[in-house]
């Protein structure tokens, strides 16, 4: 064969294997493999085809790229246009529909979207406001969202700015292109284009290559911009659109001559929202050899180091260039490309590589996308993709010139997920409630209208109260509206109320008429908070009022109280006031930090889009914090924090905020729960009037601080500001409206703010303009709810009572609620039950036995009536054939399971009288017999009713500068002693703090059981000191001690005289008396004090017991005293 057959047949076979690698792609995909240039190379070398072609990298894969071309993708040429109109008050979340009171500020957005992959023509979107709805002047906002965490607006650098509302309103119908004020489209466009989706960012990569072997010559830099335009020796860069930014340059290990001529670059050019790709090239020719040697043109493209290559919404009319090289290359030309985003898919980059054969040199080659020597290079946007470089075959120009190939890049920039964006405004709702709807449209000249709608419920702004009765006690032990119960028995009324409207009552009182005959127990008024079954805040709750002012809410049998008596920092006398809305149980209270390597700032804004601290009020505690993740400048740092701060029955949040500085930098925190930088900020009831501040740790606290007390009673919303401000090195934001020239706006109202309201700053520190502001509504319409309660002695008078209770306020017509309570005869209500055992343990109503075993039996008795039966006898027969076991008869007191007194224990009446209650087979006993100091023979006796375990009684010393004191065991007021009685004993005294003059010195408890005693013997000692003068009573021992100790206790006998404590040098006692009292068939323990004050020499002093003219009525009785009773003193 010869050698002319034989390179045609090596020519033949490139173009098969080309032909092959086209075919095989094409068969298992919709487009084709270019050739590449490695292959060309490879092929030609193994073929022996020439240094020429193969160092060339074009040759015949250029060749096979303009003959067989690549198949362009079908495209379905549609946009796919969607609406979706949606609401959103107070910064929070948007819904579809949505409730408001009149007035309120509603943020509307448009949601529009096209998943197709060809923008809409003539595109409008369309909606009118409702009647009576006005617009925010300045409001309207389009943006581009493509996805939660990218937004870009017409207001941001480089858009539009503000929409013209003159051009896209026409009174109420708005008219708006979706491109208003973004790409560069004027902001009172009202048809534009629905652009399709794109890819974020354009990642262009250099890659710097040099050929070795000519070392002194720096224009052999070659510059590579693209993957598929692979240079010599498999030089290669990786520029690619995507939705990511390519943090690292990606390139081609040269291989052969070549190598790195310096470090590569990629820049990262954002595409969201931007029309142009404004394309910048810089010529250069190196200055020893011009102009014989042309090749020493060098083309720098796209690195913003040397060109002004950007993205941007306006078209560049002239090249920016910066000679990185002056001392060694000379710009001879420049040009820039304005490459349009907007209305193409494809960005096709063409590559035009050439070759100066005069110099002998092949390596020389370039990459040229367009110069003014060279205009037919074509890299252009597109809606479809370039399938083949257009190159100039012969360009001008010194030296001998040709083209050694060329490629094309076609980058599909289209993301059909990333179409979305939205018309944003506010109205104001109108004053007249009702339902209304809202549509919006979406049209265009290529693609079906997409609509939506939703409705907007104006609510009428109004107080919703209720109000009902219950009784508890006697038949009704739960509650209900009637109640039956015996005479003189003290049952409890609740009167619950509730509001479930959007707005709290005002001068609202709530009333009962108490029937005549009935008597109030003292000290039982109480108001509380009861939003849900498992919450509940009283007045006598700490941090609440304490306890209600009787005499002030009481007027005769009329009660008149205001539900919020006591709480939220109201006077527990008050008998009007108001009926607070339903709210939510916390404020949430989050701070988040970020950081940059030299500046943090602290952040407690939900709406503060990467930099937002997730702050809410809802119904649960949040556990942990939940902040924004920052920028890429400012991410979230290491420090978050979050406070759940109480709101039931708080009436202030009092905001603190403090500042810490490195010296250089500061930053403001609010959180209570930051750590070494907490600041105080909590709820109560009073006004924090200094501000509270951690020390601080690396920031030492600078002594700058505020607080502001908000006040959330009869407000529903609090609007959280938060405000920038900038200095030369560092940036803070504050939210405390106190800060001075720094304060923001935060406020408690019955209004959402619609924007937020910032202090100027300072010189050094200026506000930047940069704002938030929340709207956090507090209202739970269902969280309302509350009581008054107090306790009544019933009538002694039997019959039916009607009792009425109401509600009334300025904003609602007054409410009522009757019911009855009837009054039955006071009586025992006995059972009985007999049981049997065989080992004196397990009891059953019925038992086998063997013959002659011994049983035990037991008839429990009981009295559950709230009267003691008399004349009672508990009767037994054994049946014949039986014996009594001699001496095992014992009567004893069982009120719980852990609780026994019998007749043989202890200071009862020892072994019963078996010849007395027997008689034969026949018992008859009294349920007193050998207890409570009845005769252990007794066959009838009382059927007592069941009383309390331990009378308490607790003694509290008051001291004052001057060596004064005073014992109290009822006390009032910061001297109030806690005597009660109970089924347990108290381990510690409960005393007042005295005030600023008497002060608690010492106390002590003394609990007396009272289980199967009879009676309660009393002891008061007096004690005298001459220096100085000072006389005090005591009755149960003032420390604990033996000095002043009585011999008060519980006893079935009497007492008849008292037992007293010695004293000490400085008063010894000087009388001292008794008083048995006696609990048999009595309900009521009547312990009064009574206060005696010498003026003269500033002394003064109390008594239980006392003796004439200090005596007292302490008693015991059936039924409660109408008050207590003192003598006049002397």
């Amino acid at each position: 064969m010869s050698n002319h057959r034989t390179k045609y047949f090596k020519l033949l076979t490139v173009c098969i294997v080309l032909i092959q690698i086209f075919t095989v792609t094409t068969a298992g995909a919709l487009t084709a493999l270019q050739p590449t240039p490695q292959m060309a190379q490879a092929a030609a070398a193994d073929l022996g085809l020439g240094h020429f072609l193969g160092e060339s990298f074009a040759g015949l894969a250029w060749g096979a790229q303009q003959i067989f071309g690549a198949p362009k993708t079908a495209l379905a040429q549609a946009p796919t246009a969607s609406a979706d109109i949606q609401f959103s008050t107070g910064g929070g979340s948007f819904a579809d529909d949505v409730t408001v009171l009149p007035g309120t500020t509603i943020l509307v957005r448009i949601n529009y979207d096209n998943t197709g992959d060809l923008n809409g023509s003539a595109a409008s979107i369309t909606s009118a406001l409702p009647a009576g709805f006005s617009l925010v002047p300045g409001s309207t906002v389009n943006c581009l969202n493509p996805t939660a965490t990218e937004l870009v607006c017409n207001t941001d650098a480089g858009q539009g700015g503000a929409i013209d509302e003159g051009a896209v309103w026409a009174g109420s119908n708005l008219t708006i292109a979706p491109t208003a004020g973004l790409y560069g489209e004027p902001v009172g466009t009202t048809s534009g284009v629905l652009a399709t989706g794109r890819k974020a960012y354009f990642n262009l990569h250099h890659c710097h290559y040099q050929e070795s072997t000519e070392a002194g010559f720096t224009d052999d830099l070659i510059h590579y911009w693209a993957p598929n335009a692979s240079g010599p020796n498999g030089t290669w860069a990786d520029t690619n659109i995507s939705n990511t930014q390519d943090t690292s340059v990606r390139c081609a290990t040269p291989s052969g001559s070549y190598v790195f001529a310096g470090p590569p670059v990629v820049t990262n050019f954002e595409l969201l929202g931007k029309r142009y790709l404004n394309w910048h090239h810089c010529h250069y020719q190196e200055i020893n050899n011009q102009p014989a040697i042309g090749d020493d043109l060098v083309f720098y493209g796209a690195n913003p180091t040397w060109t002004g290559t950007n993205t941007s919404n306006t078209a560049d009319a002239s090249a920016t260039c910066t000679n990185a090289f002056a001392a060694t290359y000379t710009q001879v030309g420049q040009v820039v490309h304005n490459l349009d985003l907007l209305n193409n898919r494809y960005l096709n980059l063409h590559y035009c590589p050439y070759v100066d054969t005069s110099q002998g040199v092949v390596d020389d080659a370039y990459y040229f996308l367009g110069s003014p020597n060279d205009p037919s290079i074509t890299t252009n946007t597109s809606l479809t993709p370039d399938v083949s470089a257009a190159c100039n075959s012969a360009p001008p120009g010194p030296g001998d010139w040709h083209q050694a190939g060329g490629a094309v890049n076609p980058m599909d920039y289209l993301d059909t997920a990333r179409g979305k964006g939205f018309i944003a405004f506010q109205m104001v709702a109108t004053s007249t409630p009702g339902a209304y709807p809202q549509a919006a449209d979406l049209s265009g000249g290529n693609f079906s209208t997409a609509n939506d709608s939703g409705t907007i419920t104006v609510q009428a702004t109004a107080v919703v109260p209720s109000v009902d009765k219950k009784f508890y006690g006697g038949t009704t032990p739960s509650g209900d509206d009637n109640v039956t119960v015996p005479q003189g028995a003290t049952f409890t009324e609740r009167i619950f109320f509730d509001n479930t409207g959007n707005i709290a009552g005002t001068a609202t009182s709530v009333t009962a008429a108490v029937p005549a005959g009935f008597a109030l127990v003292a000290g039982s008024t109480k108001v509380c908070l009861t939003p849900s079954d498992t919450e509940q805040v009283c007045n006598t709750d700490a941090g609440q009022g304490g306890a209600i002012n009787e005499g002030a809410v009481w007027s005769g049998q009329n009660l008149t109280i205001s539900p919020s008596a006591g709480l939220f920092g109201e006077s527990t006398g008050a008998t009007s006031g108001v009926l607070e809305m339903g709210k939510k149980r916390y404020l949430n209270l989050h701070e988040c930090k970020f950081s940059s390597p030299s500046d943090q700032f602290w952040m407690i804004n939900p709406n503060a889009g990467g930099f937002f601290a997730g702050t809410n009020v809802a119904n649960t505690a949040d556990a942990s914090p939940n902040c924004g993740g920052g920028t890429g400048s400012y991410p979230l740092g290491n420090l978050a924090s979050v406070a759940n701060l109480d709101l039931l029955g708080r009436r202030y949040l009092n905001l603190h905020e403090c500042n810490y500085s490195s010296g250089t930098e500061q930053f403001w925190s609010n959180s209570p729960t930051a750590g070494p930088y907490a600041a105080g900020t909590n709820t109560s009831n009073t006004v924090d009037a200094t501000a509270s501040c951690q020390a601080g740790s690396e920031y030492p606290h600078t002594g700058l601080a505020a607080v502001a007390e908000l006040d959330l009673l009869n407000n529903r919303y609090l609007n959280l500001h938060e405000c920038k401000y900038s200095g030369p090195t560092d940036q803070f934001w504050s939210s405390n409206p106190k800060l001075g020239s720094f304060a923001a706006g935060t406020n408690t109202a019955n209004t959402q703010d619609a924007s937020p309201n910032c202090a100027n700053g300072t010189g050094s520190y200026p506000f930047t303009n940069s704002a938030v502001v929340a709207s956090l509504d507090l209202l739970d319409a269902t969280r309302g709810k509350g009581y008054v309660e107090f306790q009544l002695v019933a009538n002694a008078a039997v019959g039916s009572y009607v009792q009425t209770a109401g509600i009334s306020g300025a904003e609602f017509s007054a409410l009522s609620d009757n019911g009855t309570i009837t009054v039955v005869a006071s009586a025992p209500v006995p059972s009985v039950d007999k049981q049997f055992s065989n080992d004196g343990t397990t009891f059953a109503n019925s038992i086998t036995v063997p013959q002659g075993a011994t049983i035990t039996e037991r008839i429990y008795y009981n009295n559950s009536g709230n009267e003691a039966g008399v004349g009672s006898t508990i009767s037994a027969t054994i049946p014949t054939g039986f014996s009594l076991v001699a001496g095992s008869t014992k009567n004893c007191l069982n009120p719980t399971a852990g609780e026994t007194v019998c007749n043989t224990d202890a200071g009862q009446g020892g072994a019963i009288n078996e010849g007395a209650v027997w008689s034969g087979q026949t018992l008859n006993i009294a349920p007193t017999a050998g207890l409570y100091g009845a005769s252990s023979s007794d066959t009838s006796g009382r059927l007592e009713t069941g009383r309390k375990r331990y009378f308490n009684l607790h003694e509290c010393q008051y001291l004052n500068p001057s060596a004064e004191d005073f014992f109290t065991n009822v006390g009032y007021g910061p001297y109030v002693a806690g005597t009660n009685v109970s089924n347990t004993q108290d381990g510690l005294a409960n005393c007042g703090g005295g005030d600023a003059t008497w002060t608690n010195n010492a106390k002590s408890v003394r609990p007396l059981d009272l289980l199967g005693r009879r009676y309660l013997n009393l002891h008061e000692c007096q004690y005298n000191t001459a220096v100085p003068n000072d006389v005090f009573f005591t009755l149960g021992g003032g420390d604990g001690g033996p000095t002043y100790a009585t011999g008060t206790n519980t006893s079935n006998t009497e007492d008849t005289d008292a037992t007293c404590g010695p004293g000490n040098a400085g008063g010894s006692p000087q009388t001292k008396v008794w008083r048995p009292l006696d609990l048999q068939d009595k309900r009521y323990l009547n312990l009064v004090e009574c206060q005696y004050l010498n003026s003269s020499i500033n002394d003064n002093f109390f008594t239980n017991v006392g003796y004439s003219p200090y005596d007292t009525s302490t008693s015991a009785t059936s039924s409660q005293p109408s008050g207590p009773s003192c003598t006049g003193g002397g």
